[in-house]
This record gives structure tokens, sequence and C-alpha cells, in this order.
């Protein structure tokens, strides 16, 4: 599981917010003299910082999350990171003008499918919007934060509770200002610790590029509708803006010219096919395929060619095709049936299809063809391996395919594609290691919008931790559900019920228990709220308060017995466990 979680770096709004120390609240949440809890003082207090320092988790309408942790100096210099749940991290460096980042296959591979294996691991000044759906460089300066803190805060926020927060700040009080919340340490002076809410165009997050989010609407929410963003703000001390800089300086030094993303270029074949008919006489017909490479690489290539009924898979090696050039196949016959029969031609190229031609053979017998989609033909070739190999799990066992079957696999592979999740489905594809891979088929439908929406965002969950656990467990062996958010280790013996919680409350309804198997409660807290970004004696303090202590009992321990055998809440400090034996640290109502 990533440490924290965030948005994806395609989608829509943002200007992030907020760092710092804040004076705001005066003790327990009352008004000062002036009558904006100390705001006005809190930004002045920002602006002036020498440094500030942010722990971000955006959320979209996807689902997609991603994680960033920044410290950014009055100068502009700054330094982060950013992760993501399912796999991909990327480090980023920024002088206030330019901002780079070098990021590893996966973290591209949802950013910018075409060119990933170009861009990985190398110092690229990228598109707007690609790193976070902000600019960096000017809204994670002390004096961006301050604006972001003084318009989240504009208005008449509310006190409406306390909570205990990690680290020294001790107990907050939260204020409500509708579409957003701030949490405020009760120290002399205050400091505003969280805040967070929804996305808008007018609020105190704004988009990177208005014209890079075309699903944008501009209107206000609540804070729990995507797209979300939680923001966690502390106050970096001197040895660390001193790394920020030696850490920029090691990037941005008078003989480095980071490439720009639109410069680097990607060499790839390409095909297209098409198919002759010789005509037909005697019994017998005839036809040839003619292959052309439109893409801009050669390849080694051979066709492998069948006709549904009446000639079996026969692989035609062609030889190397150079760019722009065509190669036709000998004449290939095939007996007449009296159904109508169906020509397949499809290329097998080392350099998209990976070195093992098996994948496509299969796929080729069935006549599937993955990159009759422009989405994955117009992938990176290594991503374009991946899909293949995708193709080819899915579809493993089937003696042949009906057009709707082709039709649901290749919106499988597009649904991939589209939602950012190649990390996690080639995770699951490539492990050997699933029981019932092609219940995948459903599973991203479910993940994509097909579900309910109280749903949806735990069906993400569920191809993320599989992705997880099986990166980071060799002896799992899991089961998919497409019914219901949940996960089977059929190995370890133990069901994993998913849900995911995006209100003020903390736990989902109780799960259903599977006889024979432990049952392990995973909840996945969204960056909605403060009290969503505690830590582990944070939470434990926290359900017992009057608030929380009813559903804590019915969910946990009904008739003062446990319902499951483990809990676990993820949000961006990680995974926090509780076993059966220790919910009675959660909840008096457990033994």
């Amino acid at each position: 599981m990533s440490k924290g979680r965030l948005i994806a770096a395609g989608i829509v709004v943002a200007v992030l917010a907020a760092g710092g120390v804040v004076a705001v609240l005066r003790g327990g949440g009352e008004r000062d003299a002036g009558g904006d809890f100390g705001v006005g003082d809190a930004v002045a207090g920002i602006a002036g910082s020498r440094g500030t320092h942010v722990e971000l988790t955006f959320g979209d309408r996807n689902g997609t999350l991603v994680d960033a942790s920044f410290t950014v100096a009055a100068s502009g210099l700054g330094s982060g990171t950013v992760t993501d749940p399912g796999g991909g991290r990327a480090e980023v460096r920024t002088n206030g003008t330019r901002t780079v980042v070098r990021g590893d296959a996966d973290w591209w591979s949802r950013r910018a499918p075409a060119q990933a294996s170009a861009l990985a691991d190398k110092w690229i000044l990228p598109k707007d919007g690609t790193i976070l759906p902000i600019d960096i460089g000017r809204a994670l300066t002390p004096k961006g934060l301050a604006e972001s803190v003084r318009i989240a805060a504009a208005g008449a926020p509310k006190a409406t509770g306390s909570l205990p927060w990690p680290g020294p700040a001790g107990d907050v009080d939260v204020l409500d200002n509708g579409d957003w919340l701030l949490a405020v340490a009760r120290t002399r002076p205050a400091s505003v610790v969280w805040f967070g809410g929804h996305l808008t165009g007018f609020g105190p997050l704004q988009p990177a590029r208005l014209d890079a989010s075309p699903a944008f609407v501009v209107a206000r929410q609540p804070n729990t509708v995507p797209p979300y963003v939680g923001v966690a703000l502390s106050t970096p001390d001197d040895n660390e803006l001193a790394r920020v800089t030696k850490a920029v300086d090691e990037v941005f030094g008078a003989d480095r010219q980071p490439a720009t993303q639109a410069t680097v270029k990607l060499t790839a074949p390409k095909f297209s096919v098409r198919s002759e008919d010789g005509g037909c006489g005697g019994g017998q017909c005839s036809w040839t395929a003619v292959v052309t490479n439109t893409g801009t690489a050669p390849c080694d290539v051979t066709v492998i060619a069948s006709v549904n009924p009446g000639m079996e898979p026969r692989s035609v090696h062609l030889g190397e095709l150079a760019p722009n050039a065509s190669k036709t196949t000998p004449v290939m016959t095939f007996r007449t049936t009296a159904a109508r029969p169906a020509s397949n031609a499809q290329v097998y190229c080392p350099a998209l299809d990976g070195l093992d031609p098996g994948a496509r053979q299969r796929v080729a017998a069935l006549q599937f063809d993955p990159s009759l989609s422009t989405k994955v033909s117009g992938l990176d070739p290594a991503l374009q391996a991946v899909m293949l190999d995708a193709a080819d799990v899915l579809t493993r066992g089937r003696a042949g395919l009906t057009p709707q079957d082709r039709e649901r696999f290749l919106a499988a592979l597009e649904l991939t594609i589209a939602g950012q999740l190649i990390p996690e489905v080639r995770a699951i594809t490539e492990s050997g290691r699933v029981e019932n891979p092609d219940a995948l088929v459903e599973l991203l439908r479910n993940a994509s919008g097909a579900a309910p929406a109280a749903d949806q965002l735990a069906y993400r969950r569920e191809l993320e931790l599989a992705a997880s656990l099986l990166r980071n467990d060799p002896g799992a062996r899991l089961r998919l559900d497409e019914r219901a958010p949940a996960l089977t280790d059929t190995a370890a013996r133990r069901v994993y019920r998913l849900g995911s919680v995006a209100g003020d409350r903390l736990l989902p309804d109780r799960p259903e228990a599977a006889p024979g198997l432990a049952t392990v409660l995973m909840v996945y807290l969204e960056p909605t709220r403060p009290e969503h970004d505690l830590d582990r004696p944070g939470f434990a303090r926290l359900l017992h308060q009057p608030k929380y202590a009813i559903s804590a009992s019915t969910v946990l321990c009904p008739g003062g017995k446990p319902s499951v055998d483990e809990l676990v809440l993820v949000n961006r400090h990680g995974e926090q466990r509780w076993t059966s034996t220790q919910f009675h640290e959660l909840s008096d109502a457990c033994p």
C-alpha cells in the first residue's frame, strides 16, 4: 500500500493549499477580536515564512488517488515526491520557474502511456498539469499557500469539534466552512495543520490548465464530492530547507538541461493489415494479407492468419519490414463451407509483442486482436506488450469467442488505459497467481462507473490491493470478486472486505463473514475530512467519542463479540491494523 494517497496527474483541478504555521483559533474555537478566528494574522505568518511543507492527497471522479509530499522555500525552490497507491513514484524539483520530474515507468504509464519507456527514469520538463493539476512552483510557495488558506477560511467558518492530531500538535479544533474544512492546533500562536475540500474553479485550488480538464465543472459542491483534496501542513526547519536547495541545484545546474516532454520522441513500428480476396473455385477459396508498417521503426514481421471456418492459424514469416514499406503473404487457401467464413490476419512483432510469440499466437487463434483498438495501438510498445499479455490471460482456456465477447474484452483493455490502471492490471495478469483473472472484465467495468456510486471507489481499491498483495507477498494466491468489493487470498485462507468512506463516518456497515476464512475489514478513508487523516492512536481515541462509539460497537463487536478478525484503516499514513483481540482499544463493547 502506498504511504498516502492523492490525485492522478491528468485530472481536473488544483492549486494546492496550505502549509506552515497559522494563527487561527484561540483556545477552544472561539473567534478572536477581529472575528475571523485569527486567519488574517495566520495568512500573514505563512506568507512571511521561510518555507512550507505539505503532504497532500487528491482524489478525482474516477477514484484515482495520488499522494504528494513537497517542501518549498520562499525563494521558490522546491523538492518533493508524487506516488500512486497502485504503483508508480516520481521525484519532483522546481526552481520557481520550471518544474521537472523523474518518474518510473509505472508512474508515466498513467500519465503519458504513449511515451512511458522513453520518459522513465529521466529528468523531464513535463506538460502543464502532468505532475499534479497545479502550478507547483507558484501554489506551494509560502505566498501561494497563504492565499489558499485565506480563501479556504473566508466567510463564516464554524468550530465543530476537536480531534487528537498526530505529532506535537496535540488536540486540534475543526473549522467547517461548508465546502472546505480546516484543523487548527491549540498552540500559541495557533497553527493550521490540515485543510481540504471539494476542488472548484473559484475555490482555494485552481486548475494548472483550464483546457486540461474537459470534465471539470465549475460548481460549489460538498467536500465529499470528488474531485477533492486533503492537505496536511507543517513548517520545515533550516536543515530541511538546505537539503531542498542542494537537491534543486543538482538538477538545475548550469550544464544540466532537462528534456521537455514534447520533444521526447519514441520510435516504434506500427502496422496495418489488409486482406485481399483471391476468389473461389472448385470448392476452394484463396486470399492474401498485405502488411504495411505505418510506424517509425523497422521490425521483423510474422503474419498469423486464419479463416473460421476453413483454415487453422498459419504463421507466415515476412522478414524485416521498414517504415512505410509493405509486404504480402503468399497465397493462402481454404475449403469453402456453408458457413460464411471470417478471415483474420495479425502481425507478430517482437518489439511490440515481446520475444515469446505465444501470447500473439493464442489470441490470433481466437481472432481477437487487441491492436484493433486505437487506444491500445497508440501505447508505448512496452505497454502494448502488457495489453497483449492481459488479453491472453483474460481469454485463456476459451475455445472460441463471439463478436460480443471480443467487444467485451477489448472494452476491458480500453478501461484499463482510460482508468490509469495499467500497473494494477499488469501485476494481476503477469503474476500467474490469480485464480479467476477473467473476473477482471466486470471488475474493471465496476471500477469505471458500472457499479453503484457507493461501491465504485471500493472496486478500484480492490484492484489496487490485489496488485499490492501480489507484488509484496510471493505466497499470495487470489480470487477477485466482481460482485462485491472483496478479495480472497486462498493460500492464507483470508477474505478482504473493502469499503471506501468519504463522509463524516469512519467505518462502513458491518461486513458479511465468510465461513472457514479469516475476515479482514479494509476501510479506505478518502481525503475529505481531518478525521480521516489520523494515526493509529488518534483513531483509537476518536472511536471512543460519543459521535463514533455506537458505530464502532455495531460494526466491530455486535453482541459483544468481534464480527471480523482484523480491521485495517488506510489513509495517508499507510495501513493501521487491529486484530480482533485488540478491538477493545477501539470500542468498550469489545472484549
